[in-house]
């Protein structure tokens, strides 16, 4: 598309804008234009470029689970979940925690407080990880523990 033509096509956008902008009364209503808008400049830009866009599509779903240790000062694996490639798993203490958790890479990293990354109630921390499992955790309280969550990709059949 040449530049003259991506031009004439913000041009007739603008109207569209203009009309638009009156119509939006709520807040709600603006953040929806506003996000509609972007969209529309964003394509107009891609197309003058030349560039295709492929919208991302959502995950397939979100996993959620939380982990509590039985005795503190042991602690136990966290529980295999697959990561999907170039996500984060979020891992978040306790609200109600009353002391501090410890994450480690091995059941004595987390067990050695020295080298068990701390978390305090309502804190987190995101991992790069493939899978949960290759973590640890440990309480300074019994019955405390953590929170996690990550998107799940759609499984192929």
């Amino acid at each position: 598309m040449k530049y003259e033509n991506y031009l004439k096509k913000v041009k007739e956008n603008l109207n569209l804008i203009e009309q638009m902008t009156g119509a939006a009364t709520s807040l709600d209503e603006r953040i929806d234009f506003t996000n509609k808008l972007l969209i529309q400049v964003v394509s107009l830009l891609a197309e003058g470029l030349g560039q295709q866009i492929t919208p991302k599509e959502n995950p397939e779903g979100v996993e959620a689970q939380q982990k509590l240790v039985t005795t503190a000062g042991v602690a136990e694996q966290l529980p295999p979940v697959n990561i999907p490639f170039d996500h984060e798993i979020i891992i978040k203490a306790l609200p109600a925690n009353t002391d501090t958790v410890y994450i480690g890479k091995s059941k004595l990293d987390a067990e050695d407080h020295t080298k068990g990354f701390p978390l305090e109630a309502g804190e987190g921390v995101e991992y790069k990880i493939r899978n949960l499992s290759v973590l640890w955790l440990d309480v300074d309280v019994a019955g405390e523990g953590v929170a996690w969550t990550v998107e799940q990709e759609a499984t192929e059949e």
